[in-house]
């Protein structure tokens, strides 16, 4: 079959793996990069998003409306998204590679035949090249090139350097050889939480201490640091983060609240002084607040 990589013909093989006891570990969703700014999906964010603000009433404080019903609708409405974009990419390839082989087998003269491929490929070219932007969303600096596209090999060499770096075995407080995903999870989660877990402490000693302990901060500076926050200190806090980055484990990257800015800005800020000032954080203890 006609390949878009080069301009030799490639062979397709189909191999079927008979074992079925192959298991594999949960993966993380994140949302694709290409979805960020478009307009398209930032207008159904926006029209969802007033629904879902009528829910608020039904919950004690923003805390919970954010995590029971913004984070787990969010995410639904953008892997609908995402499922009609993948169908949509998939009607699309089907489609100019049928344009290809039409042009191979049409009766059309020889010479005309090499400008049609070169424009099919150009589109199949560009099709690969937005679906790739997800592969490239969370490479590090030695995975960067200076190439606009990635080629195979270095795609193949972000693999093998991603492969490198997971955790597949671990040794426990016994000593034990532990492996296998969820137990290897387990065993950090247990190591952390017997090495940061309270301790009894004399509240008297502390008390004492805060008597000896002079003070470098002036009252009124104090004062002034426990104010609320403002909405113009949380979108400067914003748009100075560090761009390109991993998204955290909710899947959501820092461009994604710049670019819905305008539709999420006053419950942000809200969500961010009720924990800042009330000390509520999110029930989920493992997601980033």
């Amino acid at each position: 079959m006609p390949a878009t990589f080069t301009d030799h013909y490639a062979a397709a093989i189909r191999i079927t793996v008979q074992n079925t006891d192959l298991q594999r570990a949960r993966v993380r969703w994140k949302m694709e990069p290409i979805l960020i700014n478009d307009n398209h999906l930032i207008k159904r964010i926006s029209s969802e998003w007033v629904k879902w603000q009528t829910h608020k009433r039904h919950y004690p404080d923003i805390t919970m409306w954010w995590e029971r019903c913004v984070k787990k609708r969010l995410p639904l409405r953008i892997r609908k998204e995402q499922h009609e974009r993948n169908k949509y990419y998939n009607i699309m390839e089907n489609h100019l590679y049928q344009c290809i082989y039409d042009i191979l087998l049409s009766n059309i003269p020889e010479p005309a035949k090499p400008p049609a491929l070169q424009r099919y490929k150009a589109k199949i070219v560009r099709l690969h090249a937005r679906r790739m932007e997800k592969v490239m969303l969370d490479k590090n600096t030695q995975d960067k090139t200076k190439d606009k596209e990635p080629s195979l090999f270095h795609i193949l060499k972000m693999v093998k350097r991603r492969e490198t770096r997971v955790i597949r075995h671990v040794l426990d407080m016994q000593g034990n050889d532990v492996s296998g995903h969820r137990n290897v999870l387990k065993t950090f989660a247990k190591h952390l939480r017997q090495k940061y877990e309270p301790i009894e402490i004399d509240q008297t000693c502390v008390t004492r201490l805060q008597r000896v302990i002079p003070l470098t901060c002036p009252t009124k500076y104090a004062e002034l640091l426990e104010q609320p926050i403002t909405i113009e200190e949380l979108s400067s806090a914003l748009r100075s983060g560090a761009k390109h980055k991993t998204p955290g484990i909710d899947g959501f990257s820092l461009e994604f609240y710049i670019a819905n800015w305008d539709t999420i800005k006053q419950e942000l800020l809200e969500l961010m002084n009720q924990m800042f000032l009330h000390k509520k954080s999110l029930l989920n203890r493992n997601m980033a607040s």
